[in-house]
């Protein structure tokens, strides 16, 4: 069996770990072939979506530990972690294919959530843009983040629960609504 039939046996049993190790190898030796390139671009993709979503998680469980209405968060060393490792997997797909947009757009989003710098996000998202002006996802993205939020003070915190994602009640606790559980503003989710 060659490379690409074994990456894409490893792919369709979920051995996501096995498929990656694999990948490295082949883009190595065989890094001219457009499977072996895809492949490639796809496994970090979304291994570097499936970081920051932890990152995010990792966020919000420290958010909870915070004091009621306690709004003044920074981010402890492991979650500015697993961002760095979520930001690193779209770099590698950057080093072998730096016009690859949807990198450049995850890993502007990642920055943004980490750093929350949105000048920042809008001069790469605008560098993008100007290498790419049809580029609607980047228009999208940059229209998004342009505007300061109202709903939230900027802050990115569900102000109905203040960053929980429950809600206390005299006599019992629920999800908050406004947020869907998450404690993260939903109209620009800075967080």
């Amino acid at each position: 069996m060659d490379g690409v039939s074994a990456l894409k046996a490893l792919l369709q049993e979920a051995k996501v770990d096995e498929a990656r190790a694999l990948v490295d190898r082949l883009i190595v030796s065989d890094g001219e072939n457009a499977d072996v390139v895809a492949a490639f671009e796809g496994i970090y993709l979304a291994e570097g979506v499936r970081r920051a979503t932890r990152a995010r998680e990792m966020r919000r469980d420290a958010i909870r530990k915070l004091p009621p209405k306690e709004l003044d968060y920074i981010d402890p060393l492991e979650v500015i972690g697993a961002f760095d490792e979520s930001v690193s997997c779209f770099d590698r797909v950057l080093a072998r294919s730096p016009a690859n947009l949807k990198a450049v757009i995850l890993r502007a989003g990642v920055l943004h959530l980490k750093t929350r710098d949105r000048e920042g996000t809008a001069r790469t998202l605008g560098a993008a843009l100007a290498a790419n002006p049809g580029a609607r996802d980047i228009q999208m993205n940059l229209r998004k983040i342009g505007r300061p939020c109202g709903a939230c003070g900027e802050t990115g915190f569900c102000r109905a629960c203040h960053g929980r994602g429950i809600r206390h009640s005299w006599l019992s606790t629920s999800r908050c609504e406004p947020c869907l559980g998450q404690g993260v503003c939903r109209r620009c989710s800075i967080l």
